[in-house]
Order: C-alpha cells, then structure tokens, then sequence
C-alpha cells in the first residue's frame, strides 16, 4: 500500500561535534547507517506518495470539565507474574471496548531480547479492582506462522481496539541484525479482549499478520511503544519512530480497519523517539518524547495544528529525561499529565507531573515509585537493580490509570480516583 510522507528529513547531523577517531569497522557501521537513513528518506519523500493529500483528521476528544478535577491514589495492584517468565517489561494499557476495564499486554521471558520472550496479556475488572491471569497473547513461532517467515525476537507490544471493538496488536519483532533490523507487525484475529490464544477452551483463530509498508526497505529498523490518538472517523494516529544511525519519531494514520493511510515526521531533531501523543484540540496534538542525547537529556516535544500532518519542534521542557520512556494524557478537565523518571542519568523514581495551562508549567502531582530494590528475585543480570520504567497511562470510567515496569521482573499498575475539588 501506498503511503504519502510529509514533512522535510535533514540530510545532515544538525552539526553535532565529532565523537572523536572512530575504528574502521566503526566507521563502516556509522556510514551503512546514515546511508540506509538517508535511502529511507528519499524512498518515503519520493517514492509512496502521488495521491491527493486528504483532509487531516479530526481527534476525538471530548470538551473539558469546567470544574478541575483532584486524584487521589488508590492502592498499588501488581500483575500476577508467570513463574517460567523471570523478566518483564513494555506494558501497553487500552480500555476494553465495553468499558467495564482494561486490558493490558507486556513481554516476558528469560531477559529482554532472549528467544523464549512472548507477548501476555491480562484483563483488569474495574467492578472487583483484579486482573486475570496472564496469557500468552502470541509468541514468536505464532507470529512467525502468520508472517510466512522467521522471527528472532519480539518486544514492545502496543494495543488498540478499533471502532467496531476488534482487537489490534502492534509489536515489535526483528530477524537477523537486532533492534536495528526491527519492523512493526500488524497483527489483526487474535481471539478476544479476554480469551488468548493458549486460554483454556480457546477456539482456533487465523491470525492475519503483516508488517507496516513504512519503506520499501522491508520496513525495517522501525519500532512502536506509544498508545495510539483516536480520531473522529474511527481510526487512529500511531507513534512509532525509525531507530537506524539516528532517531526518527514519526506518526502513522490508520484507518477505522486498521489500514496504514499516511506518515509524518515528527521533529528534525535526530536524538529523540519514543513519541507520546496528547490531543488538546479537535486538530491540536503535542508529542512528548524520550531523548538519548549525551551526557544528559531534557524532555523532547513538538506541536502539530492540523492533526499530526505537520509538527515544528518546541523547547525541551524543563525536565530531565535520562533516555527513559514516557506517556502523556489529557484529563476531562483540560489538564495534562506526564509521567516519567524525573532524575538526570536513572530510573530509580517514577513520577507523575501536571499542568494546568497546556503543558507550559508541570508541578509533581505523585510519586509513583522511588523505593530501592531489596528484592533477590528476578533474572541474574536484573537482580538487585532499581528500575521503575516504561510508563502507560490510560483513563478507564473515573479513574486514571498508570502500569510500569518494576525492577524488570513485573509489571505494576497504580490508579487514580478522578475527584471534584482543588487539585
């Protein structure tokens, strides 16, 4: 399928100083990078387009609260862990399309990137505040099968029901090469919101799986992490970002089916990715993003006024990122929320800020965690460390959600009471 790509890509890198005499294999690395970047580029500019440019979709988004709204936080669930699976990381969070919960998936396995990690998911009840048991949503000789071809490893899951309550599953997966080969899987027929493809009683599915037609390039070097941004028509704005030589956040339309429409770019800058989306207007969109700029980094952001088409880039706000995930939302009364690692070069605080006049100003509203590790339990190389990471916020009734990773070995949901009065 075609896809029309808007927006310039720099050609050069932004006159960053030079890291000093690199080694011939390193110089090699370096150069095959920035020209299979600058392949990419001119094959999106000038090589999917010619249709007509349609009109830019309009964000559904309800009109905010006149009065503001308080959180108070309600007790800490953590998801059940799989005794087979000693790490965990990368939750996504949707609400489930009757809204009476949510529905969470996340990677487990021996380590990130080992052969055995698999995609679960598990199902949380708002009447009775629990979780199901975790399934496996898919794994990769699953994924493999759908595709026609093998898969390595597989990672970050992001989850979207679409407008008729179809679940569709985005995940990461790569082949030989690593994370740096990664293309994006769109995987559509996974059984229910509730029932997984090795649930007990579960009826066989067809799993329809295809990879995202970014680049005639295979898609590669392509990765997903944030939740997508509904649009009015039904479809949807999906953050991913182009991880080869450089980093390129970009949004991706779907259709109300799921069908990719168009790309955009997000930033010129060539140091940020893992993109947030948060509507503040029928056509108004800001990107938050993680920055992995040396020896320390500043949260990443950009505004879009015609529904993610075009963007210009914003100052770095004033809160330090140490190359860390982070999720943005909008409240019914207007305001924004962020949360992230707020500290300069770790993970080990994750908190919630707020702003009130469009993300300007940020105030702390919650620590979600900032306790050290004690814990002898998880994989080896994970033991012992302190990591609260991987934010996913999501709003479900009248509560505000958050799940993250804890310490690499489970994933932690807080939640929010949404309450009338001062904040």
């Amino acid at each position: 399928m075609a896809i029309d790509s808007f927006g310039a890509w720099p050609s050069g890198i932004n006159g960053r100083p030079s890291p000093g005499p690199l080694s011939q294999r390193r110089q090699r690395h370096l150069l095959g990078a920035l020209l299979a970047a600058a392949l990419l580029v001119e094959l999106l500019r000038h090589g999917l387009g010619g249709g007509a440019v349609p009109v830019p979709p309009l964000l559904a988004l309800k009109p905010a609260l006149a009065a503001p709204l308080s959180l108070r936080a309600l007790a800490p669930i953590d998801l059940p862990e799989l005794a087979d699976a000693p790490a965990a990381h990368a939750s996504s969070l949707a609400v489930l399309p009757d809204g009476s919960g949510l529905m969470a998936a996340w990677f487990v396995g021996e380590r990130e990137s080992a052969p055995d990690v698999h995609i679960v998911s598990a199902t949380f009840d708002a009447a009775t505040a629990t979780w199901s048991a975790p399934q496996t949503l898919i794994d990769r000789a699953a994924l493999g099968r759908a595709l026609g071809f093998g898969v390595r490893r597989i990672g970050n899951p992001v989850l979207w029901f679409d407008a008729r309550g179809q679940l569709h599953l985005f995940v990461v997966a790569t082949g030989p090469g690593g994370w740096a080969a990664a293309r994006v899987v769109h995987v559509r027929g996974l059984a229910s919101a509730r029932t997984a493809i090795d649930a007990p009683g579960a009826a066989p599915t067809r799993l329809e799986a295809s990879v995202l037609p970014l680049s005639p390039l295979w898609g590669i070097s392509l990765m997903a992490r944030g939740s997508p941004a509904r649009t009015v028509g039904g479809g949807a704005l999906l953050p991913l970002h182009f991880e080869l030589g450089r980093d390129v956040p970009m949004l991706l339309e779907l259709s109300p089916d799921g069908a990719p429409l168009q790309a955009s770019r997000v930033t010129n800058r060539i140091e940020s990715r893992q993109l947030s989306l948060v509507a503040t207007g029928p056509q108004q969109l800001l990107a938050y993003m993680r920055d992995d700029a040396e020896p320390q980094g500043y949260v990443q952001r950009a505004r879009s006024d015609d529904g993610g088409r075009h963007w210009r880039d914003l100052p770095p706000l004033g809160l330090y990122n140490p190359d860390s995930a982070l999720d943005s939302l909008r409240l019914p009364d207007g305001s924004l929320v962020l949360a992230l690692n707020p500290d300069r070069h770790d993970r080990n605080r994750l908190v919630l800020m707020r702003s009130f006049d469009g993300g300007s100003q940020w105030r702390q509203e919650a620590v979600l965690d900032d306790e050290p590790n004690t814990s002898l339990l998880g994989p080896a190389r994970y033991r012992g460390m302190t990591e609260y990471s991987y934010p996913t916020l999501a709003l479900q009734g009248n509560e505000l959600h958050v799940s993250y990773t804890l310490h690499r070995r489970q994933i932690r949901h807080r939640r929010f009471a949404l309450e009338s009065g001062t904040p």
